[in-house]
Parts: structure tokens; sequence; C-alpha cells
């Protein structure tokens, strides 16, 4: 006769495992864990490892981003809309034309005062910064120094028997020929002494342009101040222009310097 097995060893193919209760979990990492998406909350997320703390930082990082998105572009619309009120459509072309226009007014304002005060001797700023800049010039060695005067040499020396006495000649007057006048300004006049009044004709040869036709002139001497007459041209090249001196016979008795 056989016995039945008991109900407590019968093993069933499907069966719950029992589980073992261990309680709530009360640690710290599951203080901020949230079964909801809350704002502000982290859901699902206990941060009981470094990785789960880095994937709840990410999370936190990307609501604050976008948190900060939303309120600048509340911020733009709210300023566009009181632009457009403002100004009517094309707010911000018609505030980008009012800026330029303010900062050019303001460079060229500046730009007046500083004319001015370059202009006006009297202006003390002017007076300031002239002066620092001669202090600092005199300190560095910027500033150049007075010159100093020509040597003379004694009335009995060699130097002053070699050299010929000078008579100090006065300004010509210059009297200019032809239908191509152009500015004619002396730089030299050197003639001799006791000269008797004559008409000597001069010819003026560039000093940079060998090859420029020369100006021919005329200086008198019979007037006070002598006049000398040339002629000019307009294809002749500007610079420094010399011519000698000469009496019938050839004798050197000057130099004239001119500059067109």
């Amino acid at each position: 006769m056989s016995t039945a097995p008991e109900s407590s060893q019968v093993k069933r193919p499907f069966q719950r495992p029992v589980l073992e209760a261990t309680g709530p979990n009360r640690r710290a990492g599951g203080f901020y864990r949230t079964a909801d998406d809350e704002q502000g909350a982290l859901p699902g997320i206990p941060l009981t490892g470094a990785e789960d703390a880095v994937v709840a930082a990410v999370r936190l990082g990307y609501k604050v981003a976008a948190a900060q998105i939303d309120r600048s572009a509340r911020l733009a619309r709210r300023l566009r809309e009181a632009g457009e009120r403002a100004a009517g459509p094309d707010s911000e072309r018609k505030a980008v034309d009012a800026t330029e226009r303010l900062l050019f007014d303001s460079m060229m304002t500046g730009l007046e005062w500083l004319e001015g005060v370059a202009a006006d001797p009297s202006c003390p700023l002017k007076r300031l910064v002239a002066a620092e800049y001669r202090l600092l010039g005199s300190l560095f060695g910027l500033t150049p120094g007075a010159e100093k005067p020509a040597h003379t040499a004694p009335a009995g020396s060699d130097a002053a028997a070699a050299r010929p006495p000078q008579t100090p000649v006065a300004p010509l007057r210059i009297v200019l020929l032809g239908a191509e006048r152009r500015a004619v300004r002396v730089k030299a006049c050197e003639i001799a002494p006791n000269l008797a009044p004559a008409e000597l004709p001069v010819a003026f040869y560039s000093t940079q342009a060998i090859d420029a036709p020369p100006l021919e002139g005329q200086l008198v001497t019979s007037t006070t101040p002598p006049i000398l007459r040339v002629t000019t041209w307009q294809r002749s090249p500007a610079g420094l222009w010399r011519a000698a001196v000469c009496l019938a016979d050839g004798e050197q008795v000057g130099i004239l310097e001119i500059e067109l």
C-alpha cells in the first residue's frame, strides 16, 4: 500500500520563489530618487555609485541649460515685441543703424575737439602736452639741443685771410617772365662786393634733372634791392636750380640758387 507524498514535499513546475524581506532602501543615495518626472527631481536614479552621480549631474545640467535657453528666448521675444511697438517693423535693423550713427557722430565730435585743441595756441591742454613732451624729450634725449654757434676765426688768422670778404646782399626782387609762371624762391644769393651796376644774363640749371633745359634769366644790380628776371616753364622739374653770375668776359662774380 503506497503512501501519498506530503503537500510540503510536492514540487510544482512553476513556483514563485519566496523573496527575503530586507526592508526599504534608506541610504543617502535614495533621498533624491523619485518615480515621477517632477521639476528639479531625478526620477529613477539612485545616487549609490560614481556612474549614477555622473548621469544624474548630466541630466540636471541639461535641464538647467534648457531652462536658460527658454528664458533667453522669452527675453528676446519680449524685447522684439517692445521694439516693434516703439519703432514699428524691422526694429532690430533700425536699432543697428541708430547705433552706427551714434558711434560715427561721437567719433567726429572727438576729432573736431582735437582739431580745435591743436589749432588754438592758447589752449591749456595744448600747453600742458607741449610741456610734457619737452620734459620727456629732455629726459630721454629726444629733444634736439640748441645749435652750436658757428666758429668764427680771428681776424688775423690764416683762415680769415684765405676766405674772401663777403658783403651782405639785400633780398632779390623776383620778376617772372613768360606765360607759364611758377613760384620761385631764392635759396642763396652770393654776389661779389663793389660790383658795378649792370644787367647780367644768368642761366639756371637743375641740380637733380641734369638733362632739363635751363631757365633763362637776368640779374639787374643797378637797383636796390637787385632784380632777378627769370622765365619759368610748366614742364621744368621742381627742385633746386643753380646759376653762375658772370661778367661779359666770363669772370664769375656770384652764385644764385632758386627753388621751383
